[in-house]
Formats: structure tokens, sequence, C-alpha cells
């Protein structure tokens, strides 16, 4: 086997099935996200209001989720809804904790 072909779908070392993804990054840091390459399948769309929307086909919901929490608020997974309801969920999971304060 190729490694390439092996992980042609995945998003960093995730194996899954692959879906149809769309994030949009908004117009303040565009030009960063657009100099990241988030997949290989990638394609990239600079609307009229500056953001920019990526979309790519890959498995890897956990990774992305990673990756996606540190662009915070200067992200929006458009879909899968299941991304999007994950990447949520981490966040608001992180929020309780942090908000209850570090308890050893």
């Amino acid at each position: 086997y190729d490694v390439h072909t092996l992980t042609a779908d995945c998003f960093g070392i995730w194996r899954e099935p692959p879906t149809d993804v769309e994030l949009r990054f908004t117009a303040e840091v565009a030009p960063d996200a657009r100099a990241w390459r988030f997949h290989g399948s990638q394609t990239q769309e600079i609307l009229g209001d500056g953001s920019l929307v990526v979309r790519f086909r890959a498995g890897g919901t956990e990774e992305m989720v990673h990756h996606l929490a540190t662009w915070g608020a200067t992200v929006t997974v458009v879909r899968p809804d299941a991304l999007r309801e994950r990447l949520a969920s981490f966040a608001r999971d992180a929020l309780v904790h942090h908000e209850i304060g570090y308890m050893p």
C-alpha cells in the first residue's frame, strides 16, 4: 500500500469514512486561513465580504475538532452537522471545566 493512497481521504491520521466539509473563516483571518492546507482535496473561495470558504472531503472528525478549536469564533462549520455539533460539544465541555476552575 501507498501511504498517500491510504490517507487521501483522511484529515490528519484518523481513518473514518470521508464526508463533505465546508468551513467559513471570517474576513479578519481569511489571509491566514488561505495559507493553510487543511486537506489535499480542498478548494477555496473568497466571498464578497472578504470571508473565506474552504471545502474538502475527508474523515477524521475528532482531529478536525481539535484543529478547528484553535480558530475559535473565526471559523464556522457550515457542514457537516456532525462536525459542527461535535465542535460545539467540545467547546461547551471546555467552558464548563474552566469556569468551574481547576480542582486537583
